[in-house]
């Protein structure tokens, strides 16, 4: 059975259809549609919200009986029924959430800790940083699949020393948009990025080319001596050589903390249509890691701490998205700044501000790295250009077997949880794991952590409840000042 089309914006519709046909206006619902949708943008949210209950309240009846789940003009007065209320209220509580979001956040830590980030500096300001971003045109519900509709993507390679050094951004046609979320698509691209959702002649279907040239981008040619380097006599290659190696063949790439679900399932769906197979964790092209799990980590490797709400917070910014002037050739020619190419240049500068005080500070002001046009092998995909800088690619390719080469004559015996001191004026292996913290007080701090997100997610709601109480009471003062202004009007 498809699912009939519905959103919080069609219940307003079928009330705007009713107000017109006890006024002696017929119309059918496509009419009322296009007649009322400006009415529902203009619309305050607190307004809003009682649609929104409405379309809970019918997806949740749908969902438990679609047989029975007819929308009709009884949809339009709210009810109050208690065991739905109970549900949405707990949907509501974002302790779930969080602890998610936190051990999560644990092992993206343990994981560039252990496994990916350089043990010396001078390899670490040089080390490629991937960022990568998504735009959708919507988010498909639970029961229908949960997957993301694609519209857009950027990836980004950055290093602390040289800047944004390459990005890539290419538009990407949906495959198919499940029956009844084409409104949902149209009203989240009218009020974000703008991308149309059909005929559209910069967006491509071919995802497979998509994928492939993601794959030149990311991974490099692997040369047979690399190749062999970890084959032959696994136990013999130490840590340096180990990361190296995992950064060259299965890089990372970081995003925004929140937009985790939302890249994971897209990248996986584009891995599964470039393969012709089902990703998984094992075989997935790439690793997944926090934005601000790199900053904190880099942070406290120069003694210094900064805290996940604040790179947050500082994200939030529009010195991060409206100023950044970075922006594909279509959203630079109709101004909106929900551009993919933007969310990456932006993450790339949040990145600058919080690191390069710490590691690149004895530079001179005209050295340190910019962002975007200035950077030196900076390009962006269009009709008549590649995915990826074939000549960059190829000489990052020789650096990097150049250095594996000169790691493979020291070869010395690895133990994965203990790691070789070195008499480097640069290495960092003694900061990754400070000896005068022990398991006990980490767990603690953990713990304190976590109680912390769970405060600072309670007084945002508090927050929010004030802000949109004074908003109330302002539209409720407007409303007065109408009603006086009328009735003056009919006195005259």
């Amino acid at each position: 059975m498809p699912k009939p089309s519905r959103s919080p914006f069609y219940f307003y519709a079928i009330e705007y259809q009713s107000r017109q046909r006890s006024r002696g206006h017929r119309m059918n619902i496509n009419e009322a549609i296009a007649a009322c949708y400006d009415d529902w943008k203009a619309l305050p949210e607190e307004q809003k919200q009682i649609y929104k209950n409405q379309y809970e309240e019918w997806r949740i009846h749908y969902r438990d009986n679609p047989e029975s789940a007819k929308v009709s003009h009884q949809h339009t007065k709210a009810k109050k029924d208690i065991s739905t209320d109970k549900i949405l209220q707990k949907r509501d509580i974002p302790c779930e959430e969080l602890k998610q979001h936190y051990d999560r956040f644990g092992l993206e830590r343990n994981f560039l800790a252990c496994e990916y980030l350089p043990l010396d500096k001078s390899e670490l300001l040089t080390m490629p940083i991937y960022i990568i971003n998504f735009q959708i045109f919507c988010k498909v519900d639970e029961e229908d699949g949960g997957q993301f509709i694609p519209a857009e993507m950027c990836i980004l390679r950055y290093t602390l020393n040289d800047g944004v050094t390459m990005y890539g951004q290419k538009f990407i046609q949906p495959e198919l948009i499940p029956t009844g979320y084409m409104s949902s698509c149209l009203e989240q691209s009218k009020d974000t990025h703008e991308i149309p959702v059909k005929n559209f002649g910069e967006a491509t279907n071919n995802y497979k080319l998509i994928y492939q040239e993601l794959k030149s981008f990311l991974v490099p040619t692997i040369t047979k001596q690399s190749s062999q380097m970890l084959d032959n006599n696994d136990d013999d290659v130490d840590d340096r050589t180990r990361r190296r190696y995992l950064r060259m063949t299965k890089p990372c790439i970081f995003f925004p903390a929140v937009e985790y679900e939302q890249t994971s399932k897209l990248f996986d769906w584009l891995q599964e249509k470039g393969e012709g197979r089902k990703s998984t964790k094992e075989r997935r092209l790439v690793n997944f890691a926090s934005i601000e799990s790199l900053i904190m980590i880099l942070a406290e490797l120069r003694k210094h701490r900064v805290s996940r709400d604040d790179i947050q917070r500082t994200f939030e910014n529009t010195s991060y998205s409206y100023l950044i002037e970075q922006r594909c050739p279509y959203h630079s020619h109709i101004g909106v700044s929900h551009c993919s190419v933007t969310r990456c240049h932006g993450a790339a500068k949040l990145i600058s501000s919080f690191l390069n005080q710490l590691y690149i500070s004895e530079k001179s002001a005209s050295s340190i790295p910019t962002i975007g046009k200035s950077s030196p092998n900076s390009f962006i995909n269009n009709s008549n250009s590649s995915f990826t800088n074939r000549t960059s690619e190829n000489s990052r390719q020789n650096q990097q077997s150049a250095a594996l080469k000169q790691t493979t004559t020291k070869l010395q015996k690895f133990h994965r949880n203990q790691y070789t001191p070195t008499n480097t004026s640069d290495s960092l292996a003694s900061s990754y794991f400070p000896s005068n913290q022990s398991n006990d007080e980490i767990t603690r701090i953990q713990q304190q952590n976590f109680q912390r997100l769970l405060s600072n997610a309670d007084n945002h709601s508090d927050i929010q409840r004030n802000i949109l109480n004074q908003r109330k009471q302002v539209l409720l003062q407007a409303l007065q000042t109408i009603d006086q202004q009328i009735e003056e009007l009919n006195l005259e």
